[in-house]
């Protein structure tokens, strides 16, 4: 993450934080709240889009509340959120190709579920065996400390 992206993602929680902290504001909403945990979550993870996601979600749930939008704030927003687009394809494409979403139509192809099962079934034995040892070594170490 660039240091730019870096402040923006910190500035972005700063202006978050001080409009849903719970201890700032003890009355408000469960949607909020969960707002609120989305935003410490996005933070924790540096999702700068998804922290942007969340400041524009916040402020047009709360657009009535005396704060009022202009055209150009719209438009701005909206070249935002249009910026973002890509990213989050790109992202639902990573998502497509990988374990479970990727197996989605296994079942249509009865060959394939076949090796996959063998697969698994063969890494079931190994894990077993994996597991028989270290069971065997934890029991050994547990008899020695007595």
């Amino acid at each position: 993450m660039s240091k730019e992206d870096f402040t923006k993602l910190k500035t972005t929680y700063r202006y978050l934080i001080k409009k849903l902290h719970p201890d700032l504001h003890p009355k408000q909403s469960e949607e909020n709240k969960e707002l609120f945990q989305k935003v410490m979550n996005a933070y924790d993870n540096g999702d700068l889009e998804l922290m942007e996601a969340l400041k524009t979600m916040y402020e047009l749930e709360h657009e009535d509340e005396g704060e009022f939008f202009s055209i150009g704030v719209i438009d701005m927003k909206l070249f935002q959120l249009s910026q973002m687009i890509p990213n989050i394809e790109r992202e639902i494409e990573k998502i497509k190709a990988n374990y479970p979403y990727a197996l989605k139509e296994l079942p249509e192809d009865g060959e394939k579920v076949k090796e996959i099962r063998a697969e698994l079934i063969k890494k079931e034995e190994e894990l077993s065996i994996y597991f028989d040892d270290l069971f065997s070594k934890y029991t050994t170490i547990i008899a020695n400390a007595k």
